[in-house]
């Protein structure tokens, strides 16, 4: 009898003596703009103990067995934790995750890079925006033309398919609860001055071989220039050349396409265009 009223008071009081114990609940993910937090695990029950560990990243845990312990120092990116809880009277032990993750309240806001003229007919362009650091992220997305981002999520991608005119991207950096930011750059697609292409006119060749990436020529120049993805010259060479000229370009020049503009003697200027990989 005696002990039939135990059990039924522990019954009325919340605890009974055949409970599973309290399961771990960590509390909710999170993003942070501080370095600091307070944990939100699940309470314990009577004869329960409970343990936060690290399990990536970095920071400091204030007391390991309080389930609302301070977190503090955390460092930016991605910190996991496991809150385990050992029940009373040997039950199992349960645990669970919890991701906290700290942006940089200091992160550069978006950068598109400056503006661009690339000359016809080259059609593609690298671009140069400041880069992302985890957890915050980038992406490129076109804001006037129909041309296509080759990897919109890389700072320094490639755009093809330019059209003659004005194109414009923005570059987009999503800081998380830290703020969103973007930027534009206008990328303008023309004919430069004295470098009209004529395809009827074939004195200009590109050749590239296992030695390197040569020019060949069977026209009479008197100059030649070199243009880079961006439309900026890269190399000039001012002397004339006669027919049959060959110049080799460097090994330096970055992957991509260029364009070759020679300054015919007498004649009207050339522009062929030719890739480097």
């Amino acid at each position: 009898m005696r002990s039939t009223l135990i059990g039924f008071l522990l019954v009325c009081s919340g605890f009974s003596a055949f409970a599973q114990g309290t399961t771990a609940n960590a509390g909710p993910d999170t993003s942070l703009c501080v370095d600091h937090y307070t944990l939100q695990a699940s309470l314990l029950g009577v004869g329960e103990f409970g343990t936060w560990t690290m399990v990536s990243g970095c920071g400091t845990i204030n007391d390991p067995t309080a389930p609302n312990s301070e977190f503090v120092n955390i460092c930016i990116g991605t910190n996991v934790l496991v809150w385990t809880v050992t029940g009373a009277g040997g039950t199992p032990i349960t645990s669970d995750i919890v991701v906290i993750t700290y942006y940089d309240v200091n992160a550069q806001a978006a950068d598109a890079g400056p503006d661009q003229v690339v000359c016809l007919p080259v059609t593609n362009a690298f671009m140069s925006a400041n880069c992302t650091t985890w957890p915050s992220t980038g992406y490129w997305t076109v804001v006037v033309g129909s041309f296509t981002i080759v990897d919109p999520t890389d700072c320094f991608t490639q755009f093809v398919g330019l059209t003659s005119g004005v194109n414009i991207a923005a570059w987009n950096v999503d800081n998380g609860p830290c703020g969103f930011t973007s930027d534009t750059l206008t990328i303008t697609g023309e004919f430069c001055a004295g470098l009209a292409p004529l395809a009827s006119d074939r004195a200009l060749t590109v050749k590239q071989d296992a030695a390197g990436t040569w020019i060949f020529g069977d026209a009479p120049v008197d100059g030649l220039r070199i243009l880079d993805p961006l439309g900026r010259e890269v190399l000039s060479f001012g002397a004339r050349y006669g027919a049959g000229w060959s110049v080799q370009l460097p090994p330096t020049l970055r992957s991509g396409a260029y364009v070759v503009a020679s300054e015919r003697s007498g004649g009207s200027p050339v522009v062929r265009r030719f890739i480097v990989e």
